[in-house]
């Protein structure tokens, strides 16, 4: 089906980009759902900012006053909740319990596929 192999290669990409985003110290400052791209881009981040040393309660934007719901340890989980978000929006061409088990299967593997060899590149292992 069209639709699930679009919701999975838009899980893989996203969950590489906030990947990316980690392991370069970069914290994007608004990550509501309208702030994400569908081609796993990223986009329309407002204050964005980048950590001067690592702190992963880090906010760069400073009107987040919700707890820091879009610190930088944070931002890999508020991605994956956004994608559960658009699985719910695609339920009437994609059943939700589909797309759902593959985000909750897939989004971390995804994920440290990147993030792992790129963190020990820098550590330099």
């Amino acid at each position: 089906m069209r639709a699930q192999v679009m919701y999975e290669e838009l899980v893989k990409s996203t969950a590489k980009m906030v990947a990316l985003w980690q392991t370069y110290g970069f914290c994007h400052g608004v990550l509501n759902t309208d702030n994400m791209s569908m081609l796993g881009l990223t986009i329309d981040f407002g204050p964005y900012g980048w950590m001067e040393h690592f702190d992963p309660g880090f906010i760069c934007n400073h009107s987040d006053n919700d707890k820091g719901r879009y610190r930088y340890e944070a931002q890999p989980a508020i991605c994956k909740w956004n994608l559960g978000k658009l699985a719910e929006a695609l339920d009437p061409i994609l059943p939700l319990a589909n797309s759902k088990a593959f985000l909750d299967a897939h989004y971390h593997e995804f994920y440290n596929e990147v993030y792992q060899p790129k963190l020990a590149m820098k550590l330099g292992l």
